[in-house]
């Protein structure tokens, strides 16, 4: 069969140019007339010449088969349109002033290609290299011109780099495979449509980057996401960062979709909204800003490292330590917060509204922690604290440390239970202290005790022979501690129903003598207090190893 191949050079006189006696081309085409026709192109096209018109342009038509391009080919203004069902691509492609380059046909790479144009650099087909990893790409749009892969890109054989110098924006809309990504400048936004598979590195400066491709998507090395606008994770577009990421931008970050790293780190320097339920995992998590929900859920599988406020998240756990800094003063939930060791940068308050807060290990920092929950959230505090105060102003809160803690509590509302050793308990306003939880004894020793007259002080005693803090409530307050009764209020409930003289030391004053000051509310030394149709006499001058109404400083009830 006989190929015929037309090469039109097209000619034009202008009058402004015709000084110089000479014409001007403007362009070259290249166009197949049977369909099945193979064009190769082995020496360089320079059409930026002095010899051409301004607009000149470099065309291979559509009925081209097959297209190997080997030269380096310039057009000096107008479009580069490749359009063929195969091309071979090994050499550099310039659009130079505001000329655009396209690719209509399934292109092939076969060795490092660098391709510039100061418009649209457009792939409507998939993009590969002859083997895999070994071809680097190079692409330069400019400030205002697009780049678009509507095709798959590497997954034949993955890329090499894959590196974008400038556009405004940058689209793929299938799978994209290569060794790295680097952009270095984009105007408008870069978005990965399709899954992201990278064996190397990611970088990205720019304005606004969405990764949208719904499933696994794996960076192999390190991610730095530069970012003046939006960081989009969509819903459920998981990432994969072997070796940790990074954003550092001024822009913010919007988070549908998980992100996973190997032995390293997650870090947002700017503020962070979840749009879906997000676990972040690596060795620690930092978010240099606010931290919003937006009604979803935070899981941190690591460390965490946060300055800043926590609003809208419906839970929050995190599964390493947490270290709040300066502006982390605020994590509020709408159901339960959970840590493991906590940090405190500033004096902190945790709302869990209806939900609990759990705190089993150490509370530290030189800042005071308020707790608040509301109905039936309780916050459970376990460990052996350091931090100044721990404040009780609305809910439940339940210790449970089995080692000494030296934390200070202010109970100004709410509800203090529990069993363990703290610093120095102090009520005022309305709260409540009632060792043990309902139906289960307890005993709490302080350092110092300390009552005002609209708290209250709970006691139960069971059905059981006299123990404190196993069968009946107790405080036990320090050698060196004081006791302040200031007129609260005693709350006694009883189902015992042994025999008169039981006695039940209900605060232990372990000084060895004085320290003890006050009454409780229309309770003078001696009086009567029926409680489940039993008659209790109280002595604020009791012995506790004996249970002697005299001569000592123990606060007793004596069932008479």
């Amino acid at each position: 069969m006989v190929l015929l191949v037309l090469l039109l050079l097209l000619l034009t006189y202008t009058a402004a140019n015709n000084t110089a006696g000479a014409g001007k081309f403007i362009g070259i085409s290249i166009l197949g007339s049977s369909g099945s026709e193979t064009v190769a192109i082995s020496d360089a096209v320079n059409l930026a010449t002095n010899n051409l018109a301004a607009a000149a342009s470099f065309t291979v038509g559509a009925s081209v088969e097959t297209l190997t391009v080997a030269g380096a080919v310039t057009a000096k203004a107008d479009a580069i349109s490749l359009t063929a069902n195969a091309i071979t691509l090994g050499a550099d492609l310039t659009a130079n002033t505001s000329g655009a380059i396209s690719f209509t046909g399934a292109t092939t790479l076969t060795s490092a290609v660098v391709i510039a144009a100061a418009g649209t650099i457009s792939f409507s087909s998939t993009l590969n290299g002859t083997s895999a990893g070994a071809q680097n790409l190079t692409l330069t749009a400019g400030i205002s011109g697009d780049i678009t892969l509507t095709g798959a890109v590497g997954v034949t054989n993955r890329l090499g780099a894959v590196t974008i110098t400038s556009a405004a924006t940058v689209l793929t809309s299938g799978t994209f495979k290569a060794n790295s990504f680097t952009q270095s400048a984009g105007s408008v936004e870069t978005t990965f449509t399709g899954l992201l598979d990278l064996t190397g590195a990611f970088g990205f400066t720019g304005t606004a980057l969405n990764i949208n491709g719904a499933g696994p998507n794996a960076v192999g090395t390190t991610m730095t996401v530069t970012n003046s606008g939006l960081f989009t994770t969509a819903n459920t577009a998981d990432l994969t960062v072997t070796s940790g990421f990074t954003q550092n931008g001024a822009g913010l970050n919007s988070l549908g979709g998980n992100i996973t790293t190997s032995s390293t780190g997650i870090s947002f320097a700017k503020g962070v909204t979840l749009t879906n339920d997000t676990t972040l995992t690596g060795t620690t998590i930092t978010t240099g800003s606010t931290l919003g929900g937006s009604g979803f859920s935070l899981k941190i599988a690591g460390a965490a490292a946060i300055d800043g406020a926590v609003t809208s998240v419906t839970t929050l756990e995190v599964t390493g330590k947490t270290t709040l800094g300066a502006s982390a003063t605020a994590i509020t939930t709408t159901d339960n917060q959970t840590y493991a060791a906590l940090v405190l940068g500033a004096d902190t308050t945790l709302d869990a509204g209806s939900g609990n807060i759990s705190l089993p290990a150490l509370v530290s920092g030189s800042s005071s922690l308020t707790t608040i929950t509301v109905g039936a959230g309780v916050t459970t505090i376990a460990g052996a604290n350091t931090n100044t105060t721990t404040n009780v102003t609305t809910g439940v809160v339940l210790i449970s440390n089995s080692s000494a803690s030296i934390t200070n509590f202010a109970v100004s509302g709410g509800t203090l239970n529990g069993t363990g050793s703290i610093g120095t308990l102090t009520g005022s306003g309305t709260g409540i202290i009632a060792p043990g939880i309902t139906g289960t004894p307890g005993k709490i020793t302080t350092t110092g005790f300390s009552l005002g007259s609209g708290n209250a002080l709970a006691i139960d005693i069971t059905n059981a022979t006299p123990n404190a803090g196993i069968t009946y409530d107790q405080i036990v307050v320090a050698t060196g501690g004081s006791v302040t009764l200031g007129d609260a209020v005693l709350s006694l409930s009883t189902a015992f129903a042994g025999t008169a003289g039981a006695f039940f030391v209900i605060i232990d004053n372990q000084n060895a003598s004085g320290g003890l000051t006050g009454t409780f509310n229309g309770l003078t030394e001696g009086s009567i207090i029926t409680a489940n149709g039993r008659l209790y006499q109280i002595s604020y001058t009791g012995i506790a190893s004996t249970g002697a109404m005299t001569g000592g400083n123990d606060v007793i009830l004596l069932l008479k």
